[in-house]
């Protein structure tokens, strides 16, 4: 084969290659486009059950019982008797119901279904100058946040989840947290309450002083009375 014939066949070859090449080449980046094309549907198929929400105005109550297994609760001072819910998967929205004047708020997943990505976050509003008779609240997973009420008995729950309760008046407070640290905003000085206040493991802290061991008792004639628990989690009460 002469030199010619030669570089002919080597530059056909090359040029061959190079074609062979780009034709893969944009098929390769058409298929990335449409995998991704695919993906970007399917992830918003996945999370079109996201940010779900509803409210209710409720006719007046006296009490309040919510029973939950992954939310945020919170209850605080508004215009009116109400509530309000966000949640990202259909299969948390609680089941709400008024009876004789208490305000049953129930939440029950599967116990077989695995959590991802889940959020729950419940609003509760009273009226101002409004007194509810009791409050009790459980829940697995989820913080509680308690501001401006009154309320002759409190108790609270939680397994793994902060307690903040501020500004409220109560005769009674029975608070617990498994993991997740209470910290209490008395409208009243401390010497008015009879306290059981004990943490396994975390700091407690009474009228802004660390107590000794994590413990703290006290009696009080006023009739008021607090009992706080954590297994791990700090106690501040002031």
């Amino acid at each position: 084969m002469s030199k010619k014939k030669l570089y002919l066949t080597i530059l056909f070859s090359v040029t061959a290659v190079c074609i062979m090449g780009s034709i893969i080449y944009r098929n390769i980046n058409s298929i990335k486009q449409a995998f991704s094309r695919s993906k970007i549907e399917t992830l918003e198929e996945d999370t079109s059950d996201n940010k779900k929400y509803f409210e209710k105005e409720l006719s007046e109550f006296s009490s309040i019982k919510v029973d939950s297994d992954i939310m945020a609760v919170h209850i605080k001072q508004g215009s009116s008797y109400g509530l309000n819910c966000t949640y990202s998967k259909s299969i948390l929205k609680p089941v709400i119901s008024l009876q004789n004047g208490q305000l049953f708020v129930t939440q029950n997943i599967p116990v077989n279904y695995l959590p991802s990505n889940l959020k729950c976050t419940l609003e509760i509003t009273v009226p101002r100058f409004s007194s509810l008779n009791q409050i009790e609240i459980t829940t697995d997973v989820g913080g509680m946040n308690l501001e401006d009420l009154t309320v002759k008995k409190l108790k609270t729950k939680s397994d793994v989840g902060a307690i903040r309760i501020k500004n409220v008046e109560f005769n009674s407070l029975d608070a617990h947290s498994d993991v997740g640290a209470i910290n209490i905003s008395l409208l009243d000085s401390v010497d008015n309450y009879s306290m059981d206040v004990e943490s396994d493991v975390g700091a407690v802290n009474v009228a802004s002083k660390k107590v000794k061991h994590n413990s703290f008792n006290q009696n009080s004639d006023s009739g008021k009375s607090i009992t706080v628990s954590t297994n791990v989690g700090a106690i501040n009460i002031n």
